[in-house]
């Protein structure tokens, strides 16, 4: 089973976790999604995708949640046209299932500790480890998880 998930965002990102145990984590771009989808639709019995559950915050402004709000869209419609189904998980729920807090840098540390081998940070260039990759490299460890679970 190959396990994607997508954080989404303006710094959000995408993970799979194959059935080797290979790790790849990306940055989010609908590009980027749109490529992956095109290689994993022939796979599409063994896939399961989970995308990050968000709504609107009363602190955030209105041009920022429209925006926001646009890409969780396409977000959505894209795995819909490659007849991708997917579950949409509150981040409560995974956040608290991988024991981290709201506080991103726990997601960062917790990444790390899972995953030493994957690199967090979003371009070669970049020194600071990229929250929505360790998101999203998270939500597919919580669905790898439950899925084994249901074993």
């Amino acid at each position: 089973m190959i396990f994607l998930a997508v954080d989404p965002g303006a710094q959000g990102g995408i993970a799979l976790i194959f059935p080797d145990d290979t790790v790849s984590v990306y940055p989010y771009t609908s590009t980027k999604l749109i490529e992956l989808c095109r290689i994993l639709a022939s796979d599409i019995g063994n896939i399961s995708v989970a995308v990050e559950k968000v709504h609107a915050m009363p602190q955030n402004g209105v041009t920022s949640m429209f925006t926001f709000g646009t890409s969780y869209g396409r977000i959505l419609g894209i795995l819909e046209s490659f007849d991708i189904s997917y579950q949409l998980v509150q981040p409560s729920v995974w956040k608290k299932f991988v024991g981290v807090t709201a506080d991103k840098k726990t997601s960062i540390s917790r990444a790390q500790k899972l995953f030493p081998e994957v690199s967090l940070l979003p371009t070669k260039r970049s020194r600071v480890p990229n929250d929505g990759l360790a998101e999203a490299l998270l939500l597919a460890h919580y669905l790898k998880c439950k899925s084994l679970a249901k074993i």
